[in-house]
């Protein structure tokens, strides 16, 4: 009765079969195809496709020289271990695994990550409380600790604070570890510390946190170099649930796709964590991230190859009756409006009028002098003078129609 149980409780278990890295791979399979479709490629193209094809062929030739990393009781390789093989974040650089901030981690190399880690010994200080360990006290447990070994420094080389063995959910108390080495091998004392009110006690006055003007200047956590395997054994199963950051998506899909495929890469405008919301209905988590799968081979869906053939398929025929046009309009009847404008100038003639050259006659000293050479002159220029005006007049004539 117990081995059924047992395997439904395995079943049954969140952790268990709860993550799949495929997740992963569909958001990032649609985030391309998505900004490749806005680009103005139609899914028929052979650019379309030989760019899934080679993104395609280079993470999953990233993820074969990839490390194998565990999760639980599961090895294998995932997206976690791509993205570490190829850099395809950047290493130097804070980053938020988790959409809600919860994991941010800075990666070094393919095999070491600084993470923040809880520190007890940077206890904050709380405003109105102290601390109080054997017959010492101060406003933080580190200051006590500190203060204690000053004065012991013969004895007191190292100490550790720690969770309270007995119950670690009283916050109100920590066990204390003192040693006698800096190796921590040699324990000199241990004991429990407890955290008091300051209107409980008569010390409060000299004591930094009770006074009104307090303020904590640290926090509780620290930086820290840690193995990448370790790092993620210290991942709790809440934040393995939380939603994958879609910035981590996007900075994978494009350092793949303009490695892989850099004529059809948009450089001046790449995946953004806005395009990998909108372009997927998967929301992976963390889990899905991390999650090692023996058969992981980091490669994208496969895409049908579009057919290059000239053959074109236009369906079947609707039976639509060809419209019925009107009569087409002859030259004539388009004309007949124009012709038609103003009726009474049709019969309108240019009546003929006979022109003389004007003269000029004048008397001078008993003789008369006529003027009258250039009659002779515009009457050898006729033929010039008519071709002049008429040109002139046409363009003038055009000129008042185009300004109409």
């Amino acid at each position: 009765m117990k081995i059924p149980l047992l395997i439904a409780s395995l079943l049954l278990s969140p952790s268990v079969f709860a993550y799949s890295a495929s997740h992963v791979t569909t958001v990032i399979n649609d985030a391309v195809k998505s900004k490749l479709i806005s680009r103005g490629f139609s899914v028929n193209d052979p650019r379309f496709y030989s760019t899934l094809s080679d993104i395609s062929k280079s993470s999953a030739s990233i993820a074969q020289s990839s490390s194998v990393l565990r999760l639980g009781t599961v090895t294998g390789r995932s997206w976690m271990s791509t993205m570490l093989r190829g850099a395809l974040v950047g290493r130097g650089k804070l980053i938020a695994l988790a959409a809600s901030g919860a994991i941010a981690w800075l990666f070094i190399d393919e095999s070491t990550v600084q993470v923040k880690v809880y520190d007890p010994s940077k206890e904050l200080g709380i405003k109105g409380f102290y601390w109080v360990y054997r017959a010492n006290d101060g406003s933080t447990l580190a200051e006590v600790l500190t203060n204690i070994c000053s004065l012991n420094s013969d004895y007191c080389k190292a100490y550790e604070i720690r969770s309270y063995e007995r119950d670690s959910t009283r916050e109100d108390l920590r066990t204390v570890v003192i040693y006698r080495d800096a190796d921590k091998k040699n324990v000199w004392q241990t004991g429990s510390a407890s955290l008091v009110n300051c209107s409980n006690s008569s010390k409060s006055k000299a004591i930094a946190s009770c006074q009104e003007n307090y303020s904590p200047s640290t926090d509780q956590y620290t930086v820290t170099s840690l193995p990448i395997q370790q790092a993620i054994d210290g991942i709790s199963q809440t934040e393995l649930d939380t939603p994958l950051a879609p910035e981590v998506t996007a900075e994978i899909a494009n350092k793949i796709w303009q490695s892989a495929s850099p004529q059809t890469y948009p450089a001046s405008d790449p995946i953004t964590a806005a395009d990998v919301s909108a372009a997927s209905s998967s929301k992976p988590t963390v889990g899905d991230f991390i999650q090692p799968d023996a058969t992981f081979t980091g490669e994208l869906p496969a895409e049908s190859v579009p057919s290059s053939g000239d053959n074109t398929v236009i369906g079947t025929d609707p039976k639509i009756s060809p419209p019925e046009l009107s009569n087409i309009p002859t030259g004539r009847d388009i004309l007949v409006p124009i012709f038609s404008l103003m009726p009474f100038l049709q019969n309108y003639d240019i009546p003929v009028r006979a022109a003389q050259c004007p003269t000029y006659s004048f008397e001078w000293n008993n003789r008369n002098f006529t003027v009258d050479a250039h009659c002779t002159l515009l009457e050898k220029s006729r033929t010039l003078i008519q071709l002049f005006a008429s040109i002139l007049w046409s363009l003038a004539a055009l000129r008042v129609i185009l300004s109409a």
